[in-house]
């Protein structure tokens, strides 16, 4: 399943519908009579269908998890069948039932946000994914906690499977989440059967040592046109005597020769990169020998994942 549209489209949307629905949260409070409730009830019903049906038309499949979720999701109360109850209390239940979905909207856009098979399957390597081991898997984790970093816990198995990752044993999340505990990265929510975790503020800090270790400014490419058409020409003849190489590639790579001279290291470094992951998305080459090309124009270590 994938999104259907953009999801910067999709999240103003859904953004739209909240603060439309949050607009009911006051009716609620000056609601007083069975007429009121009715009246009310009948609007809240229609923004309901409405959200739904955007839910379902958004994916390319219509019956789907989030537009199942959201129609279903009602506060939990206690109550005993055929007692009657005031008015009152009954526009209470509904404002707690409205102020649920509202949660559930929210909730559900940042899972999505960071599902990258849902809103970008072309533009991160998922087959790459597949052959993640236990410490790559982690990273991922905490990467995606990170990015919706807030006071929610978040389901792992759900982050895992719309990211690419098939884990090969029945609750191999909760084995995942306890190693991620114990480093003191992220808390497991107490209750419920599903493993969901939040990230601490020393996972968060791990993050964002990480992603500042991780940044480059490609300082180590040598630009002297004799070094860099060399390395490249070097690059091109060894592809060629492995078979590796394709037309494509070697135009890329000709061409780095063209501007190196009229961009700065890091942009050059930035060009190079977007070429090679554009390059092994289109299956023109794997990312094997992305990495190996990088290293030896860049010298540092090529992170298709991020």
């Amino acid at each position: 399943m994938t999104l259907a549209l953009p999801f910067k489209t999709f999240e103003e949307q859904i953004n739209k519908f909240v603060n439309y629905g949050t607009g009911f949260k006051e009716a609620f409070k000056t609601a007083k009579t069975e007429d009121g409730l009715e009246q009310l009830n009948i609007e809240v019903k229609k923004w309901v269908d409405e959200v739904t049906e955007y839910l379902r038309a958004s994916f390319s499949v219509q019956q789907n998890e989030f537009a199942r979720d959201f129609y279903n999701t009602s506060s939990q109360r206690f109550r005993i069948p055929g007692q009657a109850r005031p008015v009152e209390n009954r526009i209470k239940e509904e404002a707690q039932n409205l102020t649920a979905k509202l949660e559930n909207l929210e909730y559900n856009v940042k899972i999505i946000r960071i599902s990258d098979s849902l809103t970008q399957p072309t533009g991160v390597d998922l087959d790459t994914r597949k052959t993640y081991d236990t410490d790559d898997i982690l990273e991922l984790i905490v990467d995606k906690l990170y990015d919706v970093y807030d006071e929610y816990y978040y389901p792992i198995l759900t982050i895992l499977t719309y990211n690419g990752i098939t884990l090969k044993r029945q609750d191999d999340e909760r084995e995942l989440a306890q190693l991620l505990e114990n480093y003191s990265y992220i808390k497991i929510y107490p209750a419920g059967n599903e493993v969901r975790a939040q990230l601490t503020v020393e996972g968060r800090r791990y993050v964002e040592d990480k992603r500042k270790a991780n940044r480059s400014n490609y300082e180590k490419i040598n630009q002297d046109p004799a070094v860099l058409d060399g390395k490249i020409d070097e690059i091109k003849n060894e592809l060629k005597k492995l078979g590796l190489g394709q037309e494509i590639l070697f135009e890329e790579l000709d061409e780095l020769k063209q501007v190196n001279l009229k961009l700065t290291k890091k942009q050059l470094g930035q060009i190079l990169k977007g070429k090679l992951g554009d390059l092994v998305l289109s299956k023109a080459i794997d990312s094997q020998v992305a990495k190996a090309i990088f290293n030896s124009i860049a010298d540092e270590a090529l992170k298709l994942t991020q």
